[in-house]
C-alpha cells in the first residue's frame, strides 16, 4: 500500500481531506447516486486539489462544470 505524501496527511489530521475514488465496476450503486454524492461534496468543498481521474470522466466533468458554474 502506498502511503500519502505529507501535505495530505496533515490535511487528513486537520479534517480537510477527502478522497474521492470512482466506483468499482458491478458496484450496486448507480451512476445517478454517485453523481449526486459525488457534487454535494464538491460544492460543500472549500477548496478543491484534483489528483489522476480520468480526463473525459464523470467526476472530471463535474468537476468543470462547477467551475465554470462559479466563474459565472
Amino acid at each position: 500500500m502506498k502511503s500519502l505524501p505529507a501535505e495530505q496527511l496533515l490535511a487528513l489530521a486537520e479534517n480537510r481531506l477527502l478522497l474521492i475514488s470512482p466506483q468499482p465496476g458491478g458496484s450496486p450503486l448507480n451512476k445517478k447516486v454517485a453523481t449526486w454524492c459525488n457534487e454535494y461534496v464538491l460544492r460543500q468543498a472549500g477548496e478543491i486539489w484534483v489528483g489522476d481521474i480520468a480526463p473525459n470522466g464523470m467526476l472530471a466533468s463535474l468537476i468543470d462544470s462547477l467551475q465554470q458554474e462559479a466563474r459565472e
